[in-house]
């Protein structure tokens, strides 16, 4: 079982004209509880606890250029908190990969700082052109890694020491009327993001069948969206 309890705190200042600053702050106390019971004694159960307090500061700032183009920078505070089955002691195979997986009671929150800056310029109500640069601060990241055993090889999962994830962000919003009257209720949304991502996992790597370092698992270093609205 998980429980969360949140809060926050929130203010927005039109500091001057073009100035515009959105702040705030938020506390969360979340408890995870997983047992993993032995089959062949119901009794016997392996407990995993992680028991988190934490403050998450956020602000946005945005100056306006013209009345269509804004420059915004922001800085935020998250957390990446570990799923229920990679707490669990539980070992099971996975068909797919065709390895055993098991998770790891000792797996602690990965925190995140994250700093964004982005100029937008809107054509018209309806239109938007983007640029996003992003670049996100991780200490313990939670890594999926590999490990050798005598039946072949074994998932599990480690806080590594430290990872970054930086990268570019294009976004398009475009009305289609242009191409003929018939399109004039229809919208394309466009976004293309391109990341580079590093992990550093730490000392003592020695049992797991990896780099000590690389970058983050299951990063895309290209996402496209495309959508259509009408």
């Amino acid at each position: 079982w998980e429980r969360n309890v949140a809060t926050y705190a929130m203010l927005d200042l039109l500091l001057f004209d073009k100035l515009r600053t959105v702040g705030g702050i938020r506390f969360e106390a979340d408890d995870i509880e997983v047992a993993t019971f032995n089959p062949f004694d119901p009794e016997e159960a392996v407990v995993a606890k992680l028991s988190d307090d934490d403050i998450f500061p956020a602000i946005n700032v945005t100056f306006s250029l013209t009345d269509t183009m804004n420059l915004r920078g922001s800085y935020s505070e998250t957390v990446n908190r570990p799923q229920l089955r990679e707490l669990s002691e539980f070992e099971y195979y996975d068909v797919a990969e065709t390895e055993t997986v098991v998770g790891n009671p000792d797996l602690k929150t990965a925190n995140f700082r994250n700093f964004d800056i982005r100029l937008e310029w809107f054509p018209s109500v309806y239109e938007l052109q983007a640029v996003s640069f992003f670049y996100k601060d991780i200490t313990k990241p939670i890594e999926r890694v590999q490990e050798a055993t005598s039946a072949g090889t074994r998932r599990y999962y480690i806080n590594a020491k430290s990872g970054y994830a930086t990268g570019l962000e294009l976004e398009i919003r475009k009305g289609l009327g242009f191409i003929h009257p018939l399109f004039t209720n229809l919208t394309t949304n466009f976004n293309y993001t391109y990341t580079y991502s590093k992990v550093e996992m730490g000392s003592d790597i020695t049992p797991i069948m990896t780099a000590a370092k690389r970058p983050l698992h299951g990063q895309s270093d290209h996402i496209i969206n495309l959508v259509f609205d009408y």
